[in-house]
Parts: C-alpha cells; sequence; structure tokens
C-alpha cells in the first residue's frame, strides 16, 4: 500500500518555503539598495576627479549657473542641454569626463523648452564662486540608507542660492521621506 504526504506535512513544506522566499527576497531588495548607494558614491567621487582636473587647468570650478535654478549636475557640467547660458569650454563634459554620471534611481530629463526640471534625487552640483572666499563645489545624492547620510547643515551652508532642495539629516531622514538630498561631497580646498 503506498503512503501519501499527510496535509500536516505538505503545509509544512509550504510554510518552510514560504518562509525562505520572504528571506530571499528581503536579501535581494537590501542588497539592491546597497548597490545604488555604492554607485551613488563612486559616481560623486569620479564627478569629483574630473572637477579637480578642470581646477588644474582652469584655476576654478566649472560656473555655477544660477539663471535657470536648475542645479542638477547634468545639466551644469555637460553641455547639449536646453536652456544652457555657459560657453562650451565652461562644462566638464565631454572633454575631462565623457558624460556626468546620472542616479540609478533618478534620471534626468531635459528642462527645455520651459526649463523646469524637478532635482528629485538627482545628484546636484553647487560651484562656490571667486567672489566668495572660498573656491570649491558642493555634489550632492540621496542616499537610500541611513548609514550612508553625511549631510549636516552647520557643514553645508548654500546661502548664496535661491531655492534650494530639501536637504535631511540622519536625524530626520525617516521624519522627511521626500527630501531631496542627504549625502554630500565637496573639495578639499573647502575645508
Amino acid at each position: 500500500m503506498k503512503r501519501a504526504f499527510t496535509l500536516t506535512e505538505v503545509l509544512t513544506v509550504i510554510v518552510i518555503i514560504g518562509i525562505l522566499a520572504t528571506l530571499g527576497s528581503y536579501t535581494y531588495a537590501t542588497a539592491q539598495v546597497r548597490s545604488r548607494d555604492s554607485q551613488r558614491i563612486a559616481d560623486l567621487e569620479f564627478i569629483g576627479n574630473g572637477l579637480e582636473q578642470f581646477y588644474l587647468d582652469n584655476r576654478s570650478y566649472p560656473i555655477f549657473d544660477s539663471s535657470q535654478n536648475l542645479p542638477q549636475a547634468i545639466w551644469q557640467l555637460e553641455s547639449g542641454y536646453g536652456c544652457q547660458n555657459k560657453l562650451p569650454n565652461q562644462y566638464l563634459a565631454p572633454k575631462y569626463l565623457a558624460q556626468i554620471p546620472q542616479d540609478p534611481s533618478a534620471k534626468f530629463t531635459d528642462p527645455a523648452p520651459d526649463c523646469v526640471s524637478v532635482p528629485f534625487g538627482q545628484y546636484l552640483y553647487f560651484g562656490i564662486p571667486k567672489n566668495t572666499s572660498k573656491v570649491s563645489y558642493y555634489l550632492m545624492a540621496r542616499m537610500e540608507q541611513v548609514k550612508n547620510i553625511n549631510y549636516d547643515s552647520t557643514k553645508v551652508i548654500l546661502t548664496d542660492y535661491g531655492n534650494l532642495p530639501t536637504f535631511c539629516t540622519a536625524l530626520n531622514f525617516p521624519d522627511i521621506p521626500n527630501c531631496s538630498q542627504n549625502y554630500f561631497v565637496s573639495s578639499s580646498r573647502n575645508n
């Protein structure tokens, strides 16, 4: 006589498979978040290296064009988009970098013809002009993991610019889910 599986045995196997699937999907999602944050950090370092090469040739960083209120790094540092007011040699790309990297989750869209673009989650560039006491820049990104957030409002002061995105620190990140940026790198000349 053949013996079949009991209902208890079948349910036990289903529960075990469900637990393993849940753990696997959680681990996969966490790995993707870590990967995106690592990519953001690498991208900002890559752009920063290009900015330092630009500085060695020009003794300044690319001019920050505040005329359109578009702080996106790709719009500020790469030529070829509508509404740009700088000369071709005032851009980082394509001379120093082939192109400016973009955030893995928030891609830049050309703001033309109305010159409006939403900076949420995109890399931002703020150049500190020569007429201030410092010649420098800030590059900013939006991290997904709290442990990667390094934004501190006492360190990053951008009072010379108009409508700034909503920044958040590690302390208020859970309370401000729509904050635009929470991680920054700066030139060593800004310390």
